[in-house]
């Protein structure tokens, strides 16, 4: 399945600018810490794969394949892999919307790991243009 890129960049902006016009608080604390809150590391890889996740349930190919009238829990798995639950995270969202550079954080580290996979991408894509062009040009040079 193949992600669409600007759906995935398009939806995280969004997301990102509407969380930060909804925070009011401006407490300056230096961390979100305890046991009932998830560790920052994970939360990023969390808030990542749901972005990924929600890049991928919103083409047009997975509506083919699913009736969009199902009510299927598409974060489920996302939270099974890190071995935490909807309240936990839950929990850990609105603690960190009371302090907003924290999620400011949170999200540039978000951003950045999409990022990443979308160079890591295009780079793969590259490499397997040039293959096909060098299959192409033997092909052609041995004829």
């Amino acid at each position: 399945m193949q992600l669409n890129r600007s759906n995935i960049y398009r939806f995280t902006l969004v997301l990102f600018s509407g969380i930060l016009l909804g925070l009011t608080s401006c407490n300056q604390k230096k961390q979100v810490s305890g046991s009932q809150y998830i560790e920052r590391n994970d939360l990023v890889d969390i808030i990542k794969d749901m972005h990924l996740m929600d890049g991928i349930t919103n083409d047009m190919q997975y509506y083919r394949k699913f009736n969009p009238g199902d009510s299927i829990d598409i974060y489920s798995s996302i939270f099974e892999k890190y071995n935490v639950d909807r309240e936990a995270y839950e929990r850990t969202i609105k603690e960190y919307s009371k302090h907003p550079k924290l999620l400011d954080a949170v999200y540039d580290d978000v951003l950045m790991k999409l990022s990443i996979m979308q160079d890591e991408l295009e780079e793969e894509e590259n490499r397997e243009i040039e293959k096909l062009k060098e299959q192409r040009q033997n092909k052609t040079n041995n004829r």
